[in-house]
């Protein structure tokens, strides 16, 4: 293939195809932020899980979002010659009119992008790339940055021609902040504060938000830790506040969520965006390894993410005030003293 400058300067429009989890499309936020600079792209559109990227028009580098559940992109796994196009086809209206497609759905080399690049290339002539969700076992840095190089070495010859001469240099830094709330958000976070929570905030109030769940029960610290840890901060001049997804309001029983409600108000049931307005109000932000975590620490709050079974290094939440700390596995199954005063002064020193 030839590229030619003046036609690579055009470029104006990428599409991001992701069928992964909350914290994993958090995590393509500093990709979207990279070919947005790098390449100048001004609109990035994403095709990915519909309940979990509604927030990401307007706070994020992503212009507009599409559910994956509202395209049939099974269709494309199908042998190459038994894949039609009908009249009219929606894929087409989908894939269509894209400068830059990159894709975690599909491997390199099959059904799924060859027949991605057919209809693709009905209504454009599109720079393909499939990008992997997982970096290889030897991997050791952060997984965002894993899949800017993998575009880099993929595209090459295109970044050549648009006059980049070496586009690793925008990996030297990792940036300060990927979500962007606006006061919309948190005007609506207060108000959830209020009507969830009865919390009326004031300008001293500093809300602590704290999310004990996580998609999957080995990643939860012991909730007997997170108890404790919320009765201290209270203490310390905080006002602390329990964040459960529908997962944890099932998970954790009566019993628990009760426990957790001796020590400070519950607020369950958000939506995605909703959670991004509540931590728009919050001067503090402990959680699991989760999607929630990624979504504080990319909004740059004084966050403080617990690891255990995972490694931290590949996985943690990015942004500029976000620490994560690696705990002992211990105390994921029963109180630790130590490991809630480890937390604390974490926190504490965060903020």
């Amino acid at each position: 293939m030839f590229y030619y400058l003046d036609d690579m300067k055009s470029i104006n429009k990428a599409l991001i195809i992701h069928s992964g989890a909350l914290g994993d499309c958090v995590l393509t936020l500093r990709l979207a932020e990279f070919i947005k600079s790098a390449l100048g792209v001004s609109i990035v559109n994403f095709i990915g899980p519909g309940d979990y990227i509604g927030f990401m028009p307007g706070r994020t580098a992503v212009s507009g979002i599409r559910s994956i559940h509202s395209v049939k992109l099974d269709r494309l796994f199908c042998d190459p010659s038994e894949f039609e196009i009908e009249e009219k086809d929606p894929l087409v209206a989908a894939l269509g009119n894209y400068n830059w497609i990159l894709s975690f759905l599909g491997e390199s080399g099959s059904n799924f992008e060859t027949n991605l690049a057919y209809i693709a290339c009905f209504t454009s002539s599109p720079e393909l790339i499939m990008l992997s969700a997982k970096p290889p076992q030897n991997y050791d840095n952060h997984i965002s940055r894993y899949h800017i190089e993998e575009f880099i070495a993929g595209k090459m010859p295109s970044l050549e021609a648009l006059g980049i001469p070496d586009p690793h240099n925008f990996l030297e830094k990792e940036p300060s902040s990927l979500i962007y709330p606006n006061i919309n958000d948190i005007q609506t976070g207060l108000g959830i504060l209020k009507n969830k929570a009865s919390v009326n905030v004031s300008a001293s109030t500093d809300i602590a938000v704290i999310c004990p769940g996580s998609g999957g029960k080995h990643k939860c610290w012991h909730i007997d830790n997170y108890t404790e840890t919320a009765a201290i901060l209270r203490k310390q001049g905080f006002e602390p506040v329990f964040l459960l997804g529908m997962v944890e309001l099932e998970r954790f029983g009566n019993e628990n969520i009760q426990k957790l409600r001796t020590c400070a108000s519950v607020i369950d049931s958000l939506t995605i965006e909703q959670v991004v307005c509540l931590l728009s109000t919050a001067r503090l932000y402990i959680g699991n390894d989760s999607g929630i975590s990624h979504i504080s620490g990319a909004m740059s709050i004084p966050a403080v993410s617990i690891f255990g079974p995972t490694d931290p290094r590949i996985y943690r939440p990015i942004g500029s005030h976000s620490v994560s700390i690696s705990l002992r596995p211990e105390s994921f199954t029963s109180y630790s003293k130590e490991a809630v005063s480890q937390v604390i002064e974490t926190a504490l020193a965060a903020v």
